[in-house]
């Protein structure tokens, strides 16, 4: 029983996608003409929804053609599945599947393309949920993940590819997370870098022009932008530099509007030049098209969103600066206030009036068997009125001046001043000159 249920799996998931490993189809116009290409074609326009000019059995599967140097592939929506052209012969063409897929169903309606020779698949839809993953099709026949900054929920929609800069721009159209029920209301233009793997806010898309009812004819690489139609006219979207351009030549704007009407039709560009497909009639065509015949709208693409990462990084080096400053200063002052308040001429080891007399205070209570506190000490450095700090330094660094310069002078090598803990509090030393010390001072 276990086998007949895997035999009866594996048959109708190669009938959804109606391609095994190989297959070999009648070719027409288009595939002749992008097999034979030499060169890169930035993206051809969404097949998702349409009938694709692919035939697969009994009717037709939904496919993404992706032509860059290595060669003319095939991806079948929503299931990771790569096939590529590998022979041309009279009028049929044979694709081979290059990958090992075995899962499929949570990339429908993915943005396909390639960057740098290699296939790329983001976002899509499957399982109820919108991914935002980026994926690109790797040289072990697998599809690997490329981390992204954030996740956002993506779907094929008013795309512009712009390879040379690294860049992807494309609607982020409004959603339903079916998981939560919560709805997102807004069109926002979005940013990707491929390298970086960075997704750019760039704004929600300008109100007055209707983006929910946009369909797009292709992505329009020589003037940087998108084509679209909305309501019967047409416009270029430039997300780079935030800009609507109206279609004038109205000529152009019936051949669209009449090609769209057939949804056998494929579009895509090359340098200046409009490629578009009639399926009933098996005829590529082409048209030029320029800056020319469009006109620049009044209006901006979408409203810039303020970059608040920019906006609370530089309000923090404000801060860290405002704290260096004060900081700074704050060092100076002490460091002033450290400055020896007892002026010492190092190059002599003769006792200054200042420590003349705290030796002269010391030898006194010391004969009577007392001490000097520190309070007392302070006192007579002058320093009683300064920062518990600043006195602690001028104390030990006096002191140790007298003790260095008495082992000098007198050729000794003991300590002139002596310290001893407080009997009454242990944080704080008393005082004195020991009688043996005395003795050698005096003379």
């Amino acid at each position: 029983m276990k086998k007949i249920f895997l035999i009866i799996f594996f048959t109708l998931g190669a009938y959804y996608v109606g391609l095994t490993q190989s297959f070999t189809i009648d070719s027409n116009s288009v595939i002749q003409f992008l097999y034979n290409y030499p060169h890169k074609i930035g993206l051809i326009s969404r097949t998702y929804n349409v009938l694709s000019p692919i035939k697969i059995r009994n009717g037709f599967a939904s496919v993404k053609l992706i032509k860059n140097e290595v060669g003319l592939f095939i991806l079948i929506n929503g299931t990771g599945r790569v096939y590529k052209a590998v022979s041309l012969i009279n009028n049929s063409v044979t694709f081979d599947r290059i990958d090992s897929t075995e899962f499929y169903g949570n990339t429908f309606y993915s943005i396909d393309f390639s960057f740098n020779n290699t296939v790329y698949s983001y976002g899509g839809y499957g399982n109820y949920n919108n991914n935002g993953q980026l994926r690109y099709y790797n040289q072990e026949n697998e599809w690997s993940i490329k981390g992204l900054n954030q996740e956002l929920k993506v779907l094929d929609h008013l795309t512009n590819y712009l390879e040379e800069k690294s860049r992807l721009y494309f609607i982020e159209a409004p959603k339903i997370i079916e998981s939560t029920g919560l709805k997102t209301t807004k069109y926002n233009a979005i940013a990707l870098s491929i390298e970086k793997g960075e997704n750019i806010i760039l704004g929600e898309v300008n109100k007055r022009i209707n983006i929910s009812n946009a369909k797009l004819i292709c992505d329009f690489k020589h003037m940087n932008g998108s084509l679209i139609i909305i309501d019967n006219e047409t416009y270029l979207i430039d997300y780079e530099n935030n800009k609507i351009y109206k279609l004038i030549n109205k000529k152009i704007e019936a051949l669209f509007i009449s090609t769209l009407k057939n949804e056998y039709n494929t579009f895509f560009s090359i340098d200046s030049n409009i490629y578009f497909y009639n399926k009933d009639k098996n005829i590529l065509s082409s048209i030029l098209i320029s800056k020319s015949d469009f006109k620049l709208e009044p209006y901006p693409l979408y409203g810039i969103v303020a970059n608040y990462e920019l906006i609370y990084t530089s309000l923090i080096t404000i801060l860290i600066l405002v704290i260096l400053f004060y900081t700074y200063k704050k060092f100076k002052t002490k460091k002033k206030e450290h400055k020896q308040v007892i002026e010492t001429d190092i190059s002599s080891n003769e006792f200054n009036n200042i420590e003349t007399a705290l030796i002269n205070a010391l030898i006194k209570s010391s004969k009577n068997n007392s001490f000097l506190n520190v309070n007392e000490i302070n006192e007579i450095l002058g320093i009683k009125k300064k920062s518990l700090e600043v006195q602690k330094r001028v104390r030990s660094e006096t002191i140790n001046k007298i003790n260095h310069k008495f082992n000098i002078k007198f050729n000794q090598k003991s300590t002139f001043i002596e310290r001893e803990k407080s009997i009454d509090d242990k944080r704080f030393y008393n005082y004195i000159i020991n009688l043996n010390n005395i003795k050698i001072y005096r003379g």
